[in-house]
């Protein structure tokens, strides 16, 4: 058989399977067989299934089409400054108007009870009249929250550090107006009440000679904020702008503190190439000016948002630096994977160093439960640097909203 033979048989092997195997029925396999036999007979099961997990593939539902949503979730997470957590959070969306302009409005809360027996409630609403004329936010939490403090600076040991039982109240508010196309202006208020049960021991101060307030107090801090944005989605954002500017003072005749500032500015940049891909950028610089300013009002490096692994309030001073950049890979509709990294640093009270910038490196999954309002669910994990002597920075994040 020649060559030309060999050819024009393999040829026709090839045509007759690929024939014989476009005629043979799909046969479902195990997974396919449960899921049926479940949606089938099991009428939670189809519930759960058709609310959050299967998308409609018509092109035209499938466009944004607007509408309230609520979740309740019981979650388990776990961070450096909580152990392992437990709670339920919960989030209703909905809309002031329905046209193609005014962006989505939302109530989320959230209890849990942590393994170092903290616990809190934490409430947050996001309201956005018709047109995006005006903008109102807010934050409510009340926290019982034993929590370690290793002093003031960017080279803090983990061998100075003392619990610390501590009672918080929090209440954050800010009302924007639009100007224009993409800029708001807006008053802000925020009110924190702190008790804290310091040590009595002379030589912890000695340590600590930056330390002030160390039985807790009153702040009362009211100011204005300018806004830039042209982010196309609040939350799953995927392309544009946002930048924010706060200047805020403490009003010494309402709270017990002494007269204090604040400067903090924010940016985040997204770019999308594709409808699957997902780069956004993080600068972070929050300030805080005066004399005698307490400890718990210095800015904290860490947390579930910035430099994601570290111990929250590990490293503390009176300015905070810090960027990052995170690349979402969203491969189906309702999942996607996201990787990030990041530097940041304090500094105040410690001189300014680019030696003690912290990195930051991880990566986490992302679970959208609401398609037209892209709403989403997180889970990350993070690394952080190693310290001589003292073990790796870690800490995985459970969050209704994206870092940035």
């Amino acid at each position: 058989m020649n060559n030309k033979t060999q050819g024009l048989l393999f040829l026709f092997i090839f045509l007759a399977f690929g024939e014989l195997k476009a005629q043979t029925p799909y046969q479902p396999n195990f997974i396919d067989r449960i899921h049926r036999h479940f949606y089938k007979s099991i009428s939670p099961y189809r519930y759960l299934y058709n609310k959050f997990w299967a998308v409609d593939s018509n092109p035209n539902s499938f466009k944004k089409k607007k509408e309230d949503d609520f979740i309740v979730l019981p979650f388990v997470s776990y961070a450096p400054e909580t152990n392992f957590k437990f709670g339920l959070a919960s989030d209703y969306s909905f809309y002031t108007h329905f046209d193609s302009i005014t962006r989505v409005s939302s109530q989320t809360a959230r209890i849990s009870y942590s393994l170092n027996h903290q616990y809190g409630i934490e409430l947050n609403p996001d309201f956005w009249t018709p047109y995006n004329r005006y903008h109102f936010t807010g934050a409510f939490q009340y926290q019982n929250f034993p929590a370690n403090f290793y002093g003031i600076g960017y080279d803090t040991r983990d061998s100075n550090k003392v619990l610390l039982a501590s009672h918080q109240f929090f209440l954050d508010l800010e009302a924007e107006k639009k100007i224009g196309t993409s800029f708001r202006i807006g008053l802000v208020l925020n009110t924190v009440h702190n008790q804290f049960n310091f040590p009595s021991n002379q030589a912890f101060f000695f340590k600590n000679p930056n330390l002030y307030a160390e039985k807790g107090g009153t702040s009362f801090f009211t100011g204005i904020s300018l806004i830039y944005d042209t982010r196309n989605i609040l939350n799953f954002t995927t392309r544009g702008t946002y930048l924010k500017l706060i200047f805020s003072q403490n009003i010494p005749g309402i709270s017990d503190l002494n007269s204090m500032n604040q400067l903090n500015f924010l940016a985040v940049r997204y770019f999308s190439w594709n409808s699957k891909s997902i780069l956004g950028f993080n600068l972070v610089s929050n300030n805080i000016l005066g004399k005698n300013i307490p400890f718990y009002l210095l800015n904290q490096l860490g947390g579930s948002n910035l430099e994601r692994g570290y111990y929250q309030g590990r490293f503390r001073d009176k300015s905070l630096l810090a960027g990052q950049i995170e690349y979402k890979y969203h491969f189906i509709p309702r999942l996607a994977l996201g990787v990030f990294a990041g530097l940041g640093t304090t500094f105040g009270y410690e001189k300014f160093s680019w030696q003690e910038f912290k990195p930051s490196i991880g990566g986490g999954i992302h679970y959208i439960f609401s398609i037209p309002n892209q709403l989403s669910l997180r889970l990350d994990y993070g690394i952080g640097e190693k310290p001589l002597g003292e073990n790796r920075f870690h800490g995985a994040y459970f969050s209704l909203s994206e870092a940035f």
